[in-house]
C-alpha cells in the first residue's frame, strides 16, 4: 500500500520533513495522496527535490508522477537570495489568464503573508498611496498595450509603521506576432536611499538659502558699515594738518590712522566672509610682476621709515616680463606680509623677494600655454614665531598668546585670509620662523606667461602710486541723490581740481550726458526715479563710452559683477576717501590715454581743514543714545566753508522732512520697497550729520525691510517720527551750546536747560 511505501521511506531517513513527527507526517502525507489537488515539493533526505503530481482515475486508483527538481530548486534558491540581499521582488502579469505571480521577497517588500491566498494586480496597487496607485496602475495599462516599458518611485503606505519608497520597473513581454503576452516587473525598496536623496536636496536647499542669505546680511552689513564711516573719515581726510597746531595735528593724525585701522578690519571680516560662502571670484589679467612688486613695496616704505626699518626688494631676471593671474588679490596678500614683517619687527630690515623658475626646455602640448612658478617671500629679523604657534597662525580668527602681539592687536583673519586666497590661486603659503631672530613667509604660484607684443597695453589692476593725480579742469558728473553727501563729494572733487555737476538721479544723468560732455561719471547705485544700474545701461545704450564709476558703499563680489555687467568702469567705495577717489578716477582716465604724462603728476591735495573735534561732554558717558555726536558736526563745519555749512544743516533739516514724509506714506500704501528707500536715505543722512538716535532706529527699520521682508511695525515708524522730531527740535541749541544732546529723561533734555 502507499503508507506501506512511505513507512519503509521513512525508517531509512528518506523523508527530511518527518524527522521528530514521523506518525503525523504519515497521516498528512496519506490524506494528501487519497485526495490530491495541488503538486506537492518534497525534500528528500539526500537533500534532492521531488515535485509529486497525483490524480485519481476513474477506477478510483491514483497515478502518480515524481519529477527531479533539484537544479529548479537550487537556482530559486539562489534567486531568493540575491533578491533578499538587493532588497528587491519580482511579479509577472499573465494577459491571456489574468494570474499574477510574485516572488516571495516582493510579497516581504509588500507586508504580505508568506504565502497569500491570492495575488492580483489589485493586491500590489492597493498597498500604495493614493497618487501613486493612479500612476502606476496607468502605467500598467500602457505597458499591457505595449507601448513602452517603466522606471519610477512609487510610495507604499505604512507597512509596519513604516511608509516605503519602491523603485518599479515594467517590461512588456511580446510572442513571435509581437503581441503582449506578459507584464514582467520588478520591485525594489529604495527607501534608505530615497530618503537619503530627500535629506540631501533639502540640505543643499538650506545651506543655498544659507549662504544666500550670508550673502544678503553682507550686502547689508558692507553698507550699513561703510554708510556711517562717511561722516568720519571723508571728514578726517579734508583737513590739511598743515593748518593745525602740533597737538591738534596729532590728534587728527590718531583719528585718520584708528579709523583706516577699523576700515581694515571691516575689509578683513567681509574678505573672509564672501571667501567662506564662495562668492569669491578672481580677476584674471596680464600684470607685470616688477612694477608689481615695486608697487607694493613703494607703499610700505614709510610705515618701514616711521619704525626705522630698511626695506629692500629684489626681482630675480629669470622672473618673466608678464605673467597671468589674479593681481589685486596677489596684491592683497603681498600687503598682508609687508604689513606683519614690519608690525612685528622692532629693528633691523624687512626684504622682499620674487624669483622664477627657468622655462621649461621641453615642448608644450598643442594648445597650452608656458608657465612659471612664481615665490615671494618676505622676511624679516623681528621676533619670531615660536615653534607651539606654528599650527595656528594659518588659523581663522587666531591670534598668538604673548603679551606684545596682544598689545599690538588685529582681527587674527589677515594670515587666514591669505592662505585661503593663496589656495583659491592654486599656491601655496608657508614659513620659516626662529624666535627673536626673525620670519621668512614664502608663497607659491604657478602663473602662466603672457605673450609680449609691442602694441599691447598692459591691464594693471594693482594700485596706483601715490602721487597719481588728475589733470586739473577734469569735468565730472556727480549723480548721487542725497545732499548731504553732494556737498561732501563735490568738495572733496573741488579740492582735486576738478569741474563738477551735480544731478539727483539716473534719469538726470542720462540727460546731463546727451547734452555734454563729461570725463568721468561718479554713479550712485541706490537713487530715485532711475537707479545707477539702469542709468548706466541707458547710457551705454546710448552709445556713450564715458567711463563710469560706482558710487556706493556695496562692496559685495556679486554686487561689482552685476555693476561691471551693466556697463560701470569701476567701483569707489564710500565713503569718500581723498586719495582713493584720485586713484580711481586717475585709473579710469588713464585707460582712456586723458590722464597727466607721468613727468606732469602732482601730488594729491588735501582739502581745507577744521580744528580738532570738540570732546563729548559727561553726559556722553551716559547709556542713552546721543541726539547728536558735536564732534562730527564740528568737524564738518571747520572743514566747509560757512555758506556750504550753513546749506549743509538747512539741507539736514529738509532731507529729514521728505524722509519722514515718504516713511509716512510707504506705511499706510504697505509699500515695504518704499520704506526701504526712505529709512535707508534717513540712515545716511543722519549718520553724516552725527545724529545718532535717528540713524540708529532708521537702520533697525532698515533692516526689517531688507532681512524679514515683511516691512518694519507701525510703532517702529511712529517711534521713528517721535525721534525725528525731538532731534530737529533740539538741533539748532545742541551746535549753539555745542553740548552733546542725549535722549530726553523725565521729559527734558540738555538743551532745553538753555532755553
Amino acid at each position: 500500500t502507499f503508507e506501506q511505501i512511505i513507512r519503509y521511506g521513512v525508517e531509512r531517513g528518506q523523508y527530511a520533513e518527518a524527522a521528530g513527527r514521523v506518525e503525523e507526517w504519515v497521516a498528512e502525507r496519506v490524506h494528501q495522496h487519497r485526495h490530491p489537488s495541488d503538486s506537492i515539493e518534497q525534500l528528500l533526505g539526500s537533500q534532492r527535490w521531488l515535485r509529486i503530481e497525483e490524480r485519481i482515475t476513474s477506477e478510483g486508483g491514483v497515478v502518480g508522477v515524481r519529477m527531479d527538481i533539484t537544479d529548479i530548486k537550487r537556482a530559486q534558491t539562489l534567486l531568493l537570495r540575491a533578491e533578499r540581499a538587493a532588497n528587491l521582488g519580482h511579479f509577472s502579469v499573465d494577459l491571456a489568464t489574468g494570474n499574477t505571480v510574485w516572488s516571495e521577497q516582493t510579497g516581504r517588500l509588500l507586508g504580505l503573508p508568506p504565502r497569500p491566498t491570492t495575488m492580483t494586480e489589485a493586491t500590489l496597487l492597493d498597498r500604495l498611496v493614493e497618487r501613486s496607485r493612479e500612476a502606476l496602475s496607468n502605467q500598467l495599462a500602457l505597458a499591457k498595450l505595449g507601448r513602452h516599458a517603466f522606471d519610477g518611485i512609487v510610495q507604499t503606505v505604512p507597512i509596519d509603521g513604516i511608509q516605503k519608497w519602491l523603485a518599479v520597473k515594467l517590461f512588456p513581454e511580446t510572442d513571435s506576432d509581437g503581441r503582449v503576452r506578459e507584464v514582467f516587473g520588478t520591485i525594489q525598496d529604495v527607501t534608505q536611499k530615497y530618503q537619503t536623496e530627500i535629506d540631501l536636496e533639502r540640505a543643499i536647499g538650506e545651506a543655498t538659502a544659507a549662504n544666500e542669505a550670508k550673502s544678503r546680511f553682507l550686502s547689508i552689513m558692507s553698507h550699513e558699515i561703510r554708510t556711517p564711516m562717511n561722516g568720519v573719515v571723508g571728514g578726517l581726510n579734508l583737513i590739511n594738518l598743515d593748518q593745525l597746531g602740533q597737538r591738534d595735528a596729532q590728534m587728527i593724525g590718531l583719528a585718520r590712522a584708528s579709523a583706516n585701522r577699523l576700515r581694515a578690519v571691516v575689509n578683513d571680516i567681509l574678505d573672509f566672509t564672501r571667501i567662506e560662502a564662495g562668492k569669491l571670484e578672481l580677476e584674471i589679467v596680464t600684470f607685470d610682476p616688477r612694477a608689481f612688486l615695486e608697487e607694493a613695496v613703494d607703499f610700505w616704505r614709510a610705515a618701514a621709515e616711521e619704525k626705522g626699518l630698511k626695506l629692500h626688494v629684489g626681482v630675480a631676471t629669470l622672473v618673466a616680463e608678464r605673467l597671468v593671474g589674479d593681481a589685486g588679490r596677489l596684491r592683497q596678500v603681498v600687503d598682508n606680509l609687508i604689513s606683519n614683517a614690519i608690525k612685528y619687527t622692532d629693528r633691523g630690515e624687512v626684504q622682499v623677494a620674487m624669483t622664477g623658475t627657468p622655462p621649461d626646455p621641453r615642448p608644450l602640448p598643442e594648445a597650452a600655454s608656458p608657465e612659471q612658478r612664481l615665490t615671494i617671500r618676505v622676511t624679516d629679523t623681528g621676533r619670531g614665531i615660536a615653534p607651539a604657534d606654528r599650527d595656528r597662525v594659518f588659523v581663522d580668527y587666531s591670534q598668538l598668546h604673548s603679551a606684545d602681539r596682544l598689545t599690538i592687536g588685529g582681527s587674527g583673519l589677515g594670515l587666514a585670509i591669505c592662505k585661503r586666497l593663496v589656495t583659491i590661486m592654486g599656491g601655496t603659503i608657508d614659513f620659516d620662523s626662529r624666535p627673536g631672530v626673525g620670519s621668512s613667509f614664502r608663497v607659491e604660484l604657478m602663473l602662466p606667461v603672457a605673450d609680449i607684443e609691442p602694441s599691447e597695453a598692459l591691464v594693471r589692476r594693482v594700485p596706483l602710486r601715490a602721487d597719481v593725480s588728475i589733470p586739473p579742469g577734469t569735468r565730472v558728473l556727480v549723480a548721487e541723490d542725497n545732499r548731504t553727501n553732494q556737498i561732501v563729494t563735490e568738495h572733496a572733487l573741488e579740492a582735486l581740481g576738478c569741474m563738477v555737476e551735480i544731478v539727483g538721479n539716473g534719469e538726470e544723468a542720462v540727460a546731463a550726458l546727451r547734452d555734454g560732455t563729461y570725463d568721468v561719471v561718479l554713479m550712485d547705485v541706490s537713487m530715485p526715479v532711475m537707479d545707477g544700474i539702469a542709468a548706466t545701461r541707458q547710457i551705454r545704450a546710448d552709445g556713450d563710452e564715458t567711463p563710469i564709476l560706482a558710487f556706493t558703499a556695496h562692496a559685495m563680489i556679486e554686487d561689482r559683477q552685476r555693476f561691471l555687467e551693466a556697463g560701470m568702469t569701476g567701483i569707489v567705495a564710500k565713503p569718500v576717501i581723498t586719495e582713493e577717489l584720485a586713484r580711481a578716477i586717475g585709473d579710469v582716465l588713464a585707460k582712456a590715454g586723458t590722464a597727466l604724462p607721468e613727468g606732469e603728476r602732482v601730488p594729491v591735495v588735501q582739502a581745507p581743514c577744521g580744528p580738532q573735534p570738540i570732546a563729548a561732554g559727561p553726559a556722553a558717558s551716559e547709556p542713552d543714545r546721543l541726539l547728536f555726536d558735536l564732534s562730527v558736526v564740528e568737524s564738518l563745519r571747520e572743514a566747509l566753508s560757512p555758506d556750504t555749512f550753513g546749506d549743509l544743516c538747512a539741507q539736514f533739516r529738509v532731507d529729514v522732512d521728505r524722509c519722514l514724509s515718504e516713511a509716512d506714506g510707504a506705511m499706510a500704501a504697505n509699500d515695504r520697497a518704499g520704506l526701504d528707500r526712505a529709512s535707508h536715505t534717513l540712515c545716511s543722512v543722519a549718520a553724516t550729520l552725527g545724529a545718532e538716535a535717528l540713524e540708529a532706529i532708521a537702520r533697525e527699520i532698515n533692516t526689517a525691510c531688507r532681512e524679514t521682508g515683511a516691512g518694519a511695525s507701525p510703532e517702529a515708524v511712529i517711534q521713528l517720527r517721535q525721534v525725528a522730531a525731538e532731534t530737529l527740535r533740539c538741533f539748532s541749541a545742541c551746535i549753539a551750546v555745542s553740548e552733546p544732546c542725549h535722549a530726553p529723561v523725565a521729559g527734558r533734555t540738555p538743551c532745553q536747560q538753555y532755553g
